[in-house]
């Protein structure tokens, strides 16, 4: 068997806010260990250290 785990956020967030929202959770989840910025330009942020520790 394997394990799986979702964690689904909503947020609402007027229109004109919501790049700068994105740019915020994206500063705060790498400065906070849970992702780390792609190795490619474009790609998708991969899982950091702190991540990580909650798989084991």
């Amino acid at each position: 068997m394997s394990e799986h785990t979702e964690l689904i956020v909503a947020l609402d967030i007027a229109e004109r806010d919501q790049r700068r929202m994105a740019d915020d959770v994206n500063d705060w989840l790498r400065a906070s260990g849970w992702s780390v910025r792609s190795a490619s330009a474009n790609g998708p942020d991969a899982l950091g250290a702190h991540a990580d520790s909650f798989r084991q």
